[in-house]
């Protein structure tokens, strides 16, 4: 419900610092590799959430998304030179927008819409995983940076949500109910 904001803390502990106040929604926010900037999805102009791109410091904003639906989950390469979102143009898909566009618009297409794919997480090598319910529960899957070779991860009934691949991307974590429990499983 708006109005929401984003807030930073130490580490360390201390005073927390408004980042990002508006009148309408702000979440899902990703630093930037080297910690200078953040990008978040928001609603400034009320409406569709749109991933948005500020520098911490006193900068102003950028819009990187622009077009129908939702674009939210933003999670910025190590590199920092590209994207991979969760785009709710229809019925969820990933995109990749390239951060070094002059504007990066809607990005491209990763995974077709329809199989309700999203929350991200990217290796450094590229490698994607991410959640989809394109076998009839949601599952992991993971893909090639260029959304090819899509794979799930060992699966059963239970739903399977919010994977985060490791760095080298020969690891993953996500949330599951397995066995009755809700966990982390690691695979």
């Amino acid at each position: 419900d708006a109005p929401t904001e984003i807030w930073r803390a130490p580490s360390a502990g201390g005073p927390a610092e408004r980042v990002v106040g508006t009148q309408g929604v702000a979440r899902d926010p990703e630093l930037t590799p080297d910690g200078s900037g953040l990008i978040y999805a928001g609603d400034h102009s009320g409406g569709a959430l749109n991933l948005w791109w500020r520098v911490l410091r006193g900068g102003r904003e950028r819009r990187l998304t622009r077009g129908a639906g939702d674009y939210l989950a933003p999670r910025i390469s190590r590199d920092g030179r590209r994207l991979v979102c969760e785009a709710r143009t229809s019925v969820g898909s990933l995109h990749v927008l390239d951060l070094g566009a002059a504007s990066p618009g809607l990005g491209q297409a990763l995974t077709g819409a329809g199989a309700e794919d999203g929350a991200p997480s990217s290796a450094r090598t590229g490698r994607i995983a991410f959640s989809s319910a394109r076998s009839g529960t949601y599952d992991i899957w993971t893909s090639d940076a260029d959304g090819g070779n899509p794979r799930p991860l060992p699966s059963d009934a239970d739903n399977d949500s919010l994977p985060a691949i490791s760095p080298d991307g020969s690891r993953g974590a996500f949330g599951s109910s397995r066995g009755g429990r809700r966990g982390l499983w690691l695979v």
